[in-house]
């Protein structure tokens, strides 16, 4: 097997049209990719068809997982972990909403042959090409427990990087990349708080790039249901056990979020900069035959880590653009 194909795994709900469009970016951006992509979907009723036309389109290219209701007492193992525990006080939906999410992404971390994995949400897109080379992963070899690769991160990202925090520049295949140790950010120096939060955040599914069998041994450890539970109470169990320490980046990010809306609940403003189109539209958009076009200024890209659009552009069968607001208003008329 070549040893640098990373297995890729989606995160998705309600968003086929997200995913459509991160597939086809990641497709033509990440060279990397071992098929058949894997897809983690949470199933709606109201969304199948939706996620149908997905399965018709990539054909071989995927491979779709569908989340279960399941009974947690099941993972009673898990209870004996205090940390697991203040989760579930925390969280104590999780006990109601418990699924086999859990079995099926610790069975395909189990399972692939891939020695490395690649976590991504469904509105993730890439807009640079990337290589991930052997010279670049030998890095991560030396120490798979310590290491990942984040692609959605770079110097470039002003608000979120700091020359405060000791770093160690690194050249491989002529690419420019850099590393640094959430423990070297210097939380009592006059850091922003975008920057704390930035460069202490040592587990990612934003394009995060993970050694497949030090992932495994840590998530098994951790009581999660959803991509929410499994970053959110991941990164904690990553610090508590000394998962993940340091962070190899490319100096200008590769990829990054189209935040539209979110799925945790479509009628909270989760995030204020979030113009929270409507899923339900957006699905009934994409069976209609249009696509999510990533239309963003290069300034944005390059300089500021969340990417909310004002205006959201799709693209019909002919490869024309269309802004949201004035389909809409052509279907009103209709």
């Amino acid at each position: 097997m070549n040893k640098n194909k990373i297995k890729v795994i989606f995160f998705t709900y309600k968003r086929a049209i997200f995913l459509d469009a991160a597939l086809n970016t990641l497709i033509r951006k990440f060279k990397n990719i071992s098929y058949p992509i894997v897809v983690i979907y949470h199933s709606h009723k109201d969304y199948k068809k939706s996620y149908n036309i997905l399965k018709k389109k990539y054909k071989k290219k995927i491979i779709f997982y569908e989340r279960k209701k399941q009974n947690i007492f099941s993972k009673f193992f898990l209870f004996l972990n205090p940390i697991n525990i203040f989760f579930l006080l925390r969280r104590p939906s999780i006990i109601k909403d418990w699924n086999n999410f859990k079995d099926i992404f610790e069975h395909i971390l189990e399972k692939t042959k891939n020695d490395y994995v690649m976590l991504c949400p469904d509105d993730i897109f890439f807009f640079k090409k990337i290589n991930i080379t052997k010279n670049l992963l030998k890095i991560v070899d030396k120490e798979p427990d310590k290491y990942f690769i984040r692609l959605s991160f770079g110097k470039n990202l002003k608000q979120n990087f700091s020359n405060k925090v000791k770093i160690k520049n690194h050249v491989i295949d002529n690419k420019f990349f850099f590393e640094w140790s959430y423990k070297d950010v210097p939380l009592n120096k006059n850091l922003n708080q975008k920057t704390k939060s930035s460069m202490t955040y040592n587990f990612h599914l934003d394009a995060g790039i993970y050694n497949r069998k030090s992932l495994f041994k840590l998530v098994s450890k951790a009581i999660y249901h959803n991509p929410i539970t499994l970053e959110s109470h991941t990164v904690k169990m990553a610090k508590l056990y000394n998962f993940f320490e340091k962070t190899l980046a490319p100096n200008e990010r590769v990829s990054t979020t189209y935040q539209l809306n979110t799925v945790q609940n479509d009628n909270l403003f989760r995030h204020n900069l979030r113009i929270h189109t409507d899923s339900k539209l957006l699905d009934a958009l994409y069976l209609k035959g249009y696509n999510l076009f990533h239309k963003i200024s290069p300034k944005i890209l390059k300089n500021e880590y969340n990417v909310c659009p004002k205006n959201v552009y799709l693209l019909n069968n002919k490869k024309k653009i269309f802004n949201l607001k004035k389909i809409i208003k052509v279907l009103k008329k209709k």
